[in-house]
């Protein structure tokens, strides 16, 4: 007779990268299922699903799928938006975000689809609403916001 674990198929063990691989695809059924949720009206199974998902993409180190998991949470509305947190504009805040993740100027530009003297004049902005004066000060103060995509 073969042991239980042979019987039962392949079994994926923490670590390996099909255990990664089932538990990236886990996290996707939840946002989707998440995203789903919301769109039907249903806010705080949506919120559950959401920070499940978020939960395993952060720990997974996917950050782009996790800031989507925040994105989506935030349209929940049941926590205040980032905006509100930060006391920034929607704009000022994907600004905020962009220079924290290391963009420059111009490529934070192409990127929302701005000229560089907006993203300049937004910059300004942000750095006096927050109270720093440099781009990793302000990463350091995102981050100790939370998420705030």
């Amino acid at each position: 007779m073969l042991p239980q674990s042979r019987r039962a198929g392949p079994v994926a063990r923490p670590g390996t990268g099909k255990a990664v691989r089932v538990r990236r695809e886990e996290a996707r059924v939840l946002l989707d299922l998440g995203r789903l949720l919301r769109r039907t009206g249903r806010r705080r199974a949506a919120a559950e699903r959401l920070g499940a998902a978020r939960a395993i993409f952060e720990r997974l180190g996917a950050r782009p799928l996790a800031d989507r998991c925040v994105h989506e949470l935030e349209a929940c509305g049941l926590e205040p938006p980032a905006t509100v947190r930060l006391g920034l504009t929607p704009q000022e805040l994907s600004t905020a975000t962009l220079v924290a993740g290391g963009l420059t100027n111009r490529q934070i530009a192409r990127e929302l689809l701005i000229s560089v003297k907006t993203v300049e004049y937004h910059i300004g902005k942000i750095y006096t609403k927050l109270g720093v004066c440099s781009r990793v000060a302000l990463a350091a103060k995102l981050a100790s916001y939370g998420p705030a995509s």
